[in-house]
């Protein structure tokens, strides 16, 4: 089975940002509920803000951890993104900031739908 791919968008942001944002995240295994120390931190730190238990970071959030899922993510993605950008249908979008770049992918994805 085929699937024909009309456009593509890859975003390329710099791994410590990204270590440093999925690094800085924390759970609370109960509830489920997701803080980050940089832009939804706890009340207090390394406490749930509801029930006051302890907050823990998954293993695969510890930044070794990171920086080698980011790696086998770019070793399966560079091919591809190469592949898309010689066939024209690839946009590389680069930064660290979300509202910054998601103006930029609207964008182009309004004059490519439009």
């Amino acid at each position: 089975k085929s699937l024909d791919v009309d456009l593509v968008i890859n975003l390329d942001i710099p791994t410590e940002t990204i270590v440093q944002r999925i690094s800085e995240r924390w759970i609370h295994p109960a509830s489920g509920r997701v803080y980050n120390n940089s832009y939804n931190p706890p009340k207090v730190e390394g406490k749930d803000d509801e029930t006051g238990e302890p907050l823990v970071q998954r293993d695969d959030d510890k930044p070794e951890k990171v920086r080698t899922r980011l790696e086998k993510y770019d070793e399966a993605t560079t091919p591809l993104v190469g592949y898309y950008d010689k066939k024209g249908v690839a946009k590389t979008f680069q930064g660290t900031m979300s509202d910054v770049i998601y103006p930029e992918v609207k964008k182009w994805l309004d004059e490519k739908l439009h």
